[in-house]
């Protein structure tokens, strides 16, 4: 399932621990049952649920998707924001040197660019987005 724009922006102003917390409790799943899928004690659970701690590693927060039987991605989009970080997979095999660079340029010129320059990007990337949600499959072309 592919999120709206609006959804994306809702989750995203929700803590990890607080996103977490309320799905935890919405499964009705408890600490303990979270503690021994990952192999870590109740009170680091609590700890993380409550921000005392920084959120859980992407592999964990896989194993807690599978027992509160949901999409990890919210989750783990929720953990990076908290940590002021972003990782991207550049090993996929679909990508070529083009994505590789696309990448390195958005990093290298992240701190520089303006309001304006963001609106465009985004513009652009919602553009892509609905085609994608509306099933046509997008390809860039080689200039």
């Amino acid at each position: 399932m592919i999120l709206t724009k609006k959804d994306r922006k809702e989750e995203l102003t929700m803590k990890f621990h607080e996103m977490f917390r309320e799905l935890r409790e919405n499964r009705k799943s408890t600490l303990k049952n979270i503690a021994d899928a990952i192999g870590k004690s109740v009170v680091y659970i609590s700890d993380v649920e409550n921000g005392r701690r920084s959120p859980f590693k992407e592999e964990d927060i896989y194993k807690i998707a599978d027992v509160l039987n949901t999409d990890p991605i919210p989750l783990i989009d929720a953990a990076r924001l908290s940590k002021k970080r972003l990782e991207l997979d550049l090993d996929l095999p679909s990508q070529t040197a083009d994505f590789h660079n696309m990448a390195l340029t958005l990093a290298r010129g992240w701190a520089h660019y303006t309001n304006e320059d963001v609106k465009k990007i985004s513009e652009i990337l919602d553009e892509i987005n609905k085609k994608i949600e509306k099933g046509v499959k997008h390809h860039a072309t080689k200039k």
